[in-house]
């Protein structure tokens, strides 16, 4: 386990989803950033809920294979923390689409739950970056959110 000061990556489910499913241009930048990571284990972090997110994709599109390849990804070897999905974790997601929602009562920006999950894991975790391609996603002050792409690879290596 790495010490809590430790930089930490906040990584969304379609950097596991690009990685694994992806393929040409589009792959490379979310493999490169998982080998990394791999590398510095318990550096890159994820929701319980992106497991949620990539097996029942897996099971709809890609059969027992991919499946499999997603635990032994996420679960199994080890390499990427999972955030569980606590009460504590609830109740930041619920603050923090309070902060987000904009003043005439609207959510564009954070409309589902699973993303406000995401956000709060990221915040709990205190992650400096979010690696998604959701762009919709805003943190706070100092957490930057990027697409997994050649530009996020070098923050990432920077940053261990």
């Amino acid at each position: 386990m790495i010490a809590e000061s430790s930089p930490r990556v906040y990584l969304d489910a379609n950097v596991f989803i690009y990685a694994l499913e992806g393929t040409g241009e589009i792959a490379k930048p979310a493999i490169s950033i998982l080998d990394l990571l791999r590398r510095h284990r318990g550096h890159g972090v994820t929701s319980e809920v992106t497991l949620l997110e990539v097996l029942a994709r897996a099971k709809r599109s890609g059969g027992a294979a991919l499946h499999r390849r997603y635990l032994d990804l996420l679960v199994l070897n080890g390499y990427f923390g999972l955030v569980p999905v606590t009460r504590s974790v609830i109740y930041a997601a619920v603050e923090y689409r309070e902060r987000v929602q904009l003043k005439d009562g609207s959510d564009p920006l954070l409309k589902r739950a699973i993303d406000a999950n995401h956000a709060a894991s990221a915040l709990t975790e205190g992650c400096a970056a979010v690696l998604t391609n959701d762009l919709r996603i805003r943190m706070p002050e100092p957490i930057s959110v990027m697409p997994h792409d050649d530009q996020a690879l070098r923050f990432v290596q920077a940053l261990l």
